[in-house]
């Protein structure tokens, strides 16, 4: 069975039960069956879960736009599970969900991109469990968030494409977590939601390379907000060192008897932008970034394991970059661990370029965002949130509003937002020329919204006055982007380093506080990615390190 690890890294429930596997399907695009069918009827097709049906390793293989898909699986649950709390979690389901237990509806969730629990535990019961999901997605639709499905050659996505678990925790346990790191009190102050009893004990064991450094014990409250010191001698995440404090929470009753535990992690570390530079924990640093569109040829826009994911990073890191910025599809839970351990950096993006704007799109937009954001607050590799995405557009208000609420929900990190810029914490120049004489010009353009003359920029100025200023942009960091190296330069391997050399140092030369190249693999788009969508290398392997060792020099 493919994904049999835990999918949720970062905050670890011990008991659980993977549903990932064989479940039954059924493509209801067209049909005339009922509710009843779906939920006792005979399914004509078996899929492999998470992977979507339109990718060869889900056993169906066929890349159609799937309107309306059925899913049912049986499972089963001893007596003594019942005493507890039986949760069952869907990293991620496109688009909109609908589950049944046993027959009975119990929870819908709209949201292609985000995770979701259910608390089951008054649906099910001893024995033989059943649970069929209804998932409806249209990849045609233009207000509905898709990201590159369906689009420049990637195929669609419908349905489950995440992984399914259920876990079990007591009556009492811990729903919801969110844990900020503080430099200056040298301590981590966790807030959260407590489940059940509001008597008790809430037990926090704090541990560094797996040493126990120190357990400390609070009241247990439904909503606790708690300061859990980790001593004088702070070691600091760094980029390429990506050291993290290991967390256990233990919840007691009020006779000592344990009730819930959770394995968690967080890190210490500061970045800021000051002169035009970024800084991480107070020194300057350049940040060398490759694209990764998360995409696979066998499983589509999902990972066929955990250590083909933790190989994409490696292949990132092997190339000589520190970071990576995210797009096409939201990175899994898994993604965002290993990019902690190993100390890369991350830009994560909001995966739905061009997206029509109207009240409905706008709200989900922004209710799908601020979930994302809760989800992954306590990775210490993500530096810069992109909530607009790769977006050429003028929605000022929209862009300044969701731009605002992602610097004031999240103050330890920095905002990119789409072209133009409307509100930024960097003058992110995206590259869009495929030729040498393209990229100088584009690169020197120093208009926002890359407008080619000043009189152009001028006229775009005034019609769009929400518009950040040319001098205003002019007073960040500049981060270049995008950069693709002309079709010349993937000939051989000597060609190929001579223009990388170049466009490098053409963006150095500018005190530029980073760039991002056109990308880490190829895809069904575009073949610009320094490996095959197989994850080979391109060129003589010799080319590799000599590519490390220049990006390297670079400081």
């Amino acid at each position: 069975m493919y994904r049999e690890e835990y999918p949720r890294p970062n905050f670890i429930r011990p008991d659980w039960q993977s549903l990932n596997g064989p479940w039954e399907f059924e493509i209801a695009d067209g049909a005339s069956h009922n509710l009843a069918f779906y939920l006792n009827g005979n399914y004509q097709e078996t899929i492999e879960v998470p992977f979507s049906p339109q990718s060869p390793l889900s056993g169906i293989g066929r890349d159609e736009n799937f309107k309306s898909v059925w899913y049912r699986r049986v499972f089963l649950l001893d007596a003594y599970r019942l005493d507890g709390t039986v949760l069952l979690n869907f990293g991620a389901v496109d688009f909109r969900a609908e589950i049944y237990i046993n027959g009975t509806p119990a929870a819908g969730h709209r949201g292609g991109y985000t995770p979701f629990t259910i608390n089951i535990t008054p649906f099910v019961r001893e024995g033989e469990n059943t649970i069929v999901v209804n998932a409806l997605d249209d990849d045609e639709d233009p207000f509905t968030p898709s990201g590159n499905q369906g689009k420049n050659g990637f195929p669609h996505c419908t349905g489950i494409w995440q992984s399914v678990w259920l876990e079990f925790a007591s009556r009492t346990y811990l729903s919801a977590y969110r844990a900020t790191p503080n430099l200056s009190q040298k301590a981590v102050i966790a807030q959260g939601m407590i489940e059940g009893a509001d008597k008790g004990k809430i037990e926090a064991e704090l541990f560094l390379n797996g040493v126990s450094l120190a357990k400390y014990k609070y009241e247990l409250k439904r909503q606790f907000f708690i300061k859990i010191p980790v001593g004088q001698n702070l070691t600091l995440w760094e980029a390429g060192d990506g050291k993290f404090y290991d967390i256990v929470y233990t919840l007691y009753a009020e006779n000592g008897e344990p009730l819930d535990s959770v394995l968690t992690y967080s890190a210490f570390r500061q970045i800021e932008v000051k002169n035009r530079t970024v800084l991480l924990n107070g020194k300057p640093l350049t940040i060398k970034q490759i694209t990764d569109n998360r995409f696979y040829p066998a499983s589509h826009y999902t990972a066929p394991s955990e250590a083909a994911i933790k190989q994409d990073l490696l292949c990132a890191i092997s190339s000589g970059f520190n970071s990576v910025r995210i797009r096409g599809a939201l990175a899994e839970p898994a993604y965002l661990y290993y990019a902690d351990k190993l100390g890369l950096i991350l830009f994560e993006e909001y995966p739905s370029p061009n997206l029509p704007l109207n009240e409905n799109s706008a709200a989900l937009w922004s209710a799908e965002w601020q979930y994302i954001m809760e989800r992954d607050f306590g990775h210490p590799s993500i530096f810069f949130w992109l909530p607009i995405g790769n977006r050429f557009g003028k929605d000022g208000d929209f862009s300044n509003s969701l731009c605002s609420f992602t610097l004031g929900s999240d103050p330890s990190r920095f905002v990119i937002d789409g072209i133009p810029h409307y509100n930024t914490s960097v003058f992110d120049k995206r590259i869009t020329a495929e030729d040498n004489e393209g990229f100088l010009a584009q690169l020197y353009n120093k208009h926002n919204g890359e407008y080619p003359t000043e009189k152009e920029a001028e006229k775009a100025a005034k019609l769009d006055p929400l518009m950040m200023s040319d001098a205003a942009l002019a007073e960040l960091p500049c981060f270049v982007s995008d950069m693709k190296l002309p079709k010349e330069a993937y000939g051989d391997t000597r060609t190929f380093k001579r223009y990388f050399a170049a466009y490098v140092n053409a963006v150095m030369s500018m005190r530029a506080a980073g760039f991002c190249f056109q990308a880490l693999f190829d895809t069904p788009a575009e073949a610009f990615g320094f490996y095959n969508a197989q994850r080979d290398f391109k060129f003589d392997r010799a080319a590799e390190p000599s590519i490390r060792k220049f990006l390297n020099q670079i400081k």
